[in-house]
């Protein structure tokens, strides 16, 4: 939550749009936290079967959200036309999914829960796919973003594994993830600092020169 309030009052500094795509995310991960810690009983009685909709629909709103803010934070010449195109469509499949598993119908849960682990695990394939070229061509702010979701990337592609059975459940405990989450907020948002940072000197630059 203090990652959101911080990462807002940054963007009405210098108001660029990877700002608010940031803040989303964080958002879908804290009502993730939230959720699972059960703390949202606090604000609303729910369901056993909400709560758990809850968590899984914010798991793949945060796939959606975190495409979206890697493709906005990477320097637009480093990735090709085609891979943004089609983290594009991924980040539109998570937020299929993510509306699925909120409103689909006790008789459809399966169905839902199965098409999202795969659309889950393909988004974060292609978050790494995205990350991973913006390392290889050099970009500083990609490697930023590899050093924060190393973590939590590690521990999401265990939890669709699991669903398919190719991973024990013995091996990682679900709040693992509430531990990853907290701490990609807390990484993630140095390069995001950094960034703003860069953008606010260069502006001073150009008033500088323009005056």
């Amino acid at each position: 939550a203090l990652t959101i309030l911080f990462h807002l009052s940054l963007f009405f500094a210098i108001r660029r749009r990877f700002q608010l795509l940031y803040c989303a995310h964080a958002s879908v991960l804290l009502l993730y936290a939230l959720s699972y810690s059960g703390l949202i009983m606090l604000a609303a009685p729910l369901s056993a079967d909400a709560i758990s909709r809850l968590i899984c629909t914010s798991m793949a709103a945060a796939t959606a959200t975190g495409l979206l803010f890697s493709l906005d934070f990477i320097e637009g010449n480093v990735l090709p036309r085609w891979m943004r195109r089609w983290a594009l469509v991924g980040a539109g499949l998570s937020i299929l999914s993510a509306t699925l598993l909120l409103l689909a119908p006790d008789d459809l849960t399966l169905v839902a829960y199965i098409f999202g682990n795969i659309v889950g695990l393909h988004a974060l394939l292609l978050i790494a796919a995205v990350v991973a070229t913006g390392c290889i061509r050099r970009s500083r702010t990609a490697w930023m973003l590899a050093a924060g979701w190393t973590v939590p990337f590690t521990i999401g592609m265990i939890f669709p594994l699991r669903f398919a059975g190719l991973v024990s459940s013995a091996i990682l405990p679900d709040g693992a993830m509430v531990a990853a989450c907290t701490i990609e907020c807390l990484i993630v948002s140095l390069p995001v600092i950094e960034r703003v940072k860069r953008l606010r000197l260069d502006h001073e630059r150009v008033r500088e020169r323009q005056q």
